[in-house]
C-alpha cells in the first residue's frame, strides 16, 4: 500500500499513548491545539490525534449540534 495519499493519515496510538498522555496535560500543547482549532488548521489536529492525542471533536462545532435524520431503508 502507499503511504503517500493525500488526505489520509495513520499513526499507532496505542504505541504512543502515554507520550500523548504526557502531551496532552502540557499546557503549551493546548494551547496550539485550540490556535489550530480557530484556524481551522485540522490536518496537523488529526496528525496528532492518529498518534493518540485525545481531542473532544464536538469542539469543532461549535454551538451547533448535528441531529438524526431518517434515511431510507432498503431491503
Amino acid at each position: 500500500g502507499r503511504d503517500d495519499v493525500d488526505g489520509l493519515y495513520h499513526g499507532n496510538a496505542r504505541r504512543n499513548r502515554e507520550a500523548m498522555t504526557a502531551f496532552a496535560s502540557d499546557d503549551e500543547l493546548v494551547e496550539a491545539v485550540d490556535k489550530w482549532v480557530a484556524r481551522g488548521k485540522y490536518a496537523k489536529l488529526v496528525s496528532f490525534w492518529v498518534r493518540g492525542l485525545s481531542f473532544d471533536w464536538l469542539r469543532l462545532q461549535g454551538d451547533l449540534r448535528p441531529r438524526r435524520i431518517s434515511l431510507p431503508t432498503y431491503p
